[in-house]
């Protein structure tokens, strides 16, 4: 009776260590797919960190060429009218077209907010093309009354105007641009110390699901040993008894 009850007690035991190792083995699968899941929010979380910061920076780039492209144009809108020169001409043509190809650029990575008020800066930009032409034609021919009465009325209000705006985008999308890449150190070093505490937290759990696994293998070895010392005599006992019962 004795060796039943040690035997009840072992099985139970036994039970419970089984039911305790295929919670571990649920648990470690648990922590496999939770530490996938940080793995992967981990990365996306950096690459739209970084993506923001890429286009936030490419658009800062654009603006920042517009607004050197500004000044070129009106330093040599200046200088030809003091010094007017087919060399001094092609310059300011091709600071208008660099100009016109960074707004472009920069309405190409924009948001809608930007890419209306470029439009309307880009229509701002070709009146003055046409106004630039008629007051250098006017320096050309010599008139510098006439140059200066259109550079007062019609070529500087509307180069005040473009100047003003892109200016002003420049400085502000060269902060953005700032706050984005600040943004993404900052979400790296989150990712990084989530990522470190996750998979700290999982090895722990690993070593604790692998240690209850082991505990259940050596109870359930156990529980068979002492089933098998517990019924092999009696089975070599009843053996032993069937075989004088023959021999009578």
């Amino acid at each position: 009776m004795t060796g039943f009850k040690k035997a009840f007690f072992q099985g139970t035991r036994a039970a419970f260590a089984h039911r305790a190792g295929r919670f571990a083995t649920f648990g470690l699968a648990a922590v496999l797919i939770v530490l996938s899941i940080f793995a992967l929010w981990g990365e996306f979380s950096t690459n739209r960190a970084a993506n923001a910061g890429k286009r936030s920076s490419e658009l800062s780039d654009a603006f920042e060429q517009a607004r050197f492209a500004v000044a070129a144009e009106e330093s040599l809108n200046r200088k030809y009218r003091l010094q007017p020169s087919p060399e001094v001409l092609g310059k300011h043509q091709e600071a208008a077209a660099s100009l016109s190809a960074a707004m472009e650029r920069a309405q190409g990575l924009g948001g809608p907010a930007d890419r209306t008020r470029i439009s309307d800066v880009l229509a701002i930009h070709k009146e003055y093309l046409l106004a630039i032409d008629r007051m250098f034609a006017a320096v050309d021919a010599g008139d510098i009354t006439r140059a200066n009465e259109l550079d007062r009325t019609d070529v500087d209000p509307k180069f005040d105007v473009m100047e003003a705006w892109v200016f002003a985008a420049s400085s502000a999308h060269h902060a953005a641009a700032v706050q984005y890449l600040n943004e993404l150190a900052r979400v790296q070093t989150s990712v990084l110390a989530v990522t470190l505490c996750a998979f700290a937290i999982g090895i722990g759990l690993v070593i604790l699901f692998d240690f209850i696994l082991r505990i259940g293998r050596r109870r359930d070895h156990g529980f068979r040993a002492l089933v098998r010392q517990q019924y092999e005599p009696r089975s070599l006992q009843g053996g032993q008894r069937y075989a004088r019962s023959s021999g009578r």
